[in-house]
């Protein structure tokens, strides 16, 4: 299925963090978000034992469900995504799939292709890729 990678936008440094990607796709506050294998980087005084509880639970085979809110919550905590993969569902349908690797891209997976040009517009140097359709 399409999706795209977006690179560093900085050199050296990745340049844009989860509040872009979330600019980028636009409010989705009717799905609820499935996270698996979270990575988080946060300076130990700005953690909060909500992320932390987070970056733990999404290591089972089922990873956690979030809602938007805590989506922007995260976005603003101050802290990095290192890794994980964030999928929104509307019932038991992917509709957006957000894959960190670190700080050299992000791949973001969408159902309307919309979303996609969204993240094409938002970002420079966007490459087409493909993944799987993301499921539960």
């Amino acid at each position: 299925m399409p999706a795209v990678k977006i690179p560093a936008q900085r050199s050296g440094w990745l340049g844009f963090d989860l509040s872009d990607l979330l600019d980028a796709i636009g409010e989705h506050p009717e799905f609820v978000w499935q996270v698996v294998d979270a990575r988080f980087g946060f300076d130990d005084e700005a953690v909060s034992d909500t992320w932390q509880a987070v970056a733990y639970d999404s290591r089972m085979a089922s990873g956690v469900d979030i809602k938007w809110e805590q989506m922007e919550q995260l976005a603003t905590a101050g802290g990095q995504i290192v890794g994980g993969t964030f999928t929104a569902f509307d019932g038991h349908d992917a509709m957006v799939q957000l894959v960190a690797f670190g700080s050299s891209h992000w791949v973001v997976w969408a159902r309307r292709s919309r979303v996609l040009e969204r993240v094409r517009t938002a970002f420079t140097g966007v490459e087409d890729y493909d993944v799987r359709v993301p499921h539960r």
